[in-house]
């Protein structure tokens, strides 16, 4: 998957509230995947700051891990 490639539909600004909200989920699911051992990919990495800066809905955030090399070559 093209991580880097937009979406054509423009997004309205998030609020900072829910770039925060955001921000922790991911935050929070890094700490958990590390404290299990695992790492987060550079690809995840980027879908994760793809939602969290607002670029993708959380449907489309959900979409693009499941369909990323991460998730889907383990």
């Amino acid at each position: 998957m093209n991580v880097a490639t937009p979406f054509t539909t423009p997004r309205p600004a998030i609020s900072e509230e829910e770039r925060a909200r955001r921000a922790y989920a991911v935050n929070f699911g890094a700490g958990s995947t590390r404290f299990e051992g695992g790492i987060l990919t550079e690809e995840a990495k980027a879908i994760n700051a793809r939602f969290v800066d607002g670029e993708l809905t959380e449907a489309e955030w959900i979409e693009a891990v499941l369909a990323s090399d991460t998730a889907r070559l383990g």
